[in-house]
């Protein structure tokens, strides 16, 4: 294991009507990265809808994001999450929280082609833009929320799915942790 990267989001978000299941968001996320130059996109801008059940315990969403730093992308990630109650007392609760997200998305797909040319061996590369299923995800945190302060800590399942030219794209796992705090300005 390794540290890859860290990031600072900043957003706000309010219900779109009075019964608090249907809610908009945006956001900006700022990423700092263990390995900076294998990275083009260093910022992203998000905005988002949501809708959950009366409980809150089932929800979905979409959320349309814009990639930018040394290159710029767009993506649409497509979640859903069901949530498991495990102890509540007064302000505090744990509970599971797994997530399914699907990114569809853009991204460029460098090809390279080697030959020899009078005895020198040359590799031009070309540049493939294409927009399709980037990744899907499995995301199960578990959470200690006390009013408007959530920790979670959890395990991350990616299944990458290739583009034109790509191939052996492995899946990958990994753990996150999650520090947030929720202002309310009501």
């Amino acid at each position: 294991p390794k540290w890859d990267f860290t990031s600072i989001s900043l957003g706000y978000g309010n219900n779109i009507v009075k019964s608090n299941r249907l809610r908009w968001s945006v956001s900006y996320d700022r990423y700092f990265y263990n390995n900076p130059e294998d990275n083009p996109f260093k910022n992203s801008f998000n905005a988002g809808v949501e809708f959950d059940n009366k409980g809150k315990s089932i929800g979905v969403d979409i959320i349309f994001s814009y990639l930018f730093g040394s290159e710029n992308a767009s993506q649409f990630v497509f979640g859903g999450y069901k949530e498991f109650k495990f102890f509540e007392k007064g302000s505090s609760q744990f509970k599971l929280k797994p997530e399914l997200r699907v990114t569809v998305g853009q991204q460029t797909v460098q090809l390279a082609r080697t030959f020899t040319f009078r005895g020198r061996q040359i590799t031009l590369y070309q540049y493939h833009e294409d927009y399709g299923l980037v990744n899907t995800q499995l995301y199960v945190p578990i959470q200690y929320s006390n009013r408007n302060f959530d920790i979670d800590l959890g395990y991350v399942f990616n299944i990458p799915s290739a583009f034109e030219g790509e191939e052996n794209l492995s899946s990958t796992n990994t753990f996150s942790i999650s520090i947030s705090y929720v202002f309310d300005f009501n």
